[in-house]
């Protein structure tokens, strides 16, 4: 994207807010692999929550019994609205004259990217903090932990379709070295093809250098949301103070990270029953 040297109009700013948003979505690895509920986020609220429900038992009735009646109790799962990601900078009109790059879109990018990054951290340490550790206690990923918690996470009513695997990029390497995901005659076709991994056991695999080494989680979209209730926006100002043309911007958004169904399907209270992690302590 182009930015002039001039104060932006808002319908320009409106415009390269928009693209902004979509490129921080894209450049996250995790903001587009949980589930969003942006619409919920209104205008006035502090919080969202979502109910979450026992399920039925099917009886058998017996001929001429009345039906045993059953009475489901709802709770719910509440995402604060709390994370105000902003990130500031001006534009010394000298720099720009002198720099072969341009300047104003380069930072544009830059400041783009670390908004990215800090979705994907957020997004991590909540998927840390509800996480369902397996009982495979190894702090390298291999075949049997991957098989682990995806028995693990069917068993607690989770979707194959919607389960992805987080990785950091050091387990990234461990899994190059798995032997039956590099070679053609264990299913016919590689699941690590010219270098990159792809779907382990029909799972996407999400390599993010947010994590640190050790840790990995394979969740369900549906058992981790996000909520921006403010989209990125740019706006800047004129700051002569830093010289004649310069430019003070300001990128920043508003958003919520909430695990779901909390204590759910027999785990703890405060544990996803949609979140499988490592066993690192």
């Amino acid at each position: 994207m182009s930015i002039g040297d001039t104060e932006l109009t808002d319908t320009k700013m409106e415009i390269i807010s928009e693209q902004v948003q979509r490129q921080l979505i894209a450049l996250s690895v995790l903001a587009a692999n949980v589930s969003d509920k942006s619409a919920f986020a209104r205008k006035g609220a502090e919080s969202v929550s979502f109910p979450k429900g026992e399920d039925f038992t099917v009886n058998n009735r017996a001929s001429g019994a009345a039906v045993a009646e059953q009475l489901l109790s709802y709770t719910k799962d509440t995402m604060l609205l709390d994370k105000r990601s902003s990130i500031a900078w001006t534009v010394d009109p000298n720099d720009e004259i002198e720099s072969v790059i341009a300047v104003n879109s380069d930072l544009i990018d830059r400041a783009t990217k670390g908004h990215a990054e800090d979705v994907d951290i957020k997004i991590a340490a909540e998927l840390e903090v509800v996480g369902v550790a397996t009982a495979t206690a190894l702090a390298t990923i291999d075949d049997t932990a991957i098989r682990d918690m995806i028995s693990e996470l069917k068993r607690r009513h989770a979707n194959h379709g919607n389960l992805r695997l987080a990785i950091s990029p050091e387990q990234e390497n461990d899994m190059f070295g798995i032997a039956k995901f590099t070679a053609n005659d264990t299913y016919g076709a590689r699941v690590v093809a010219n270098g990159q991994l792809g779907l382990i056991y029909g799972v996407p695999v999400l390599v993010t250098p947010t994590l640190i080494d050790g840790r990995y989680f394979m969740y369900d979209m549906d058992g981790i949301a996000i909520a921006f209730q403010k989209s990125t926006k740019l706006d800047s100002r004129k700051a002569p103070e830093n010289g004649v043309g310069a430019l003070l911007y300001v990128m920043e958004n508003k958003y919520g990270v909430k695990g779901l169904q909390l204590g759910q399907q027999g785990v703890g209270a405060a544990e996803s029953a949609l979140v499988a992690k490592d066993d690192v302590a």
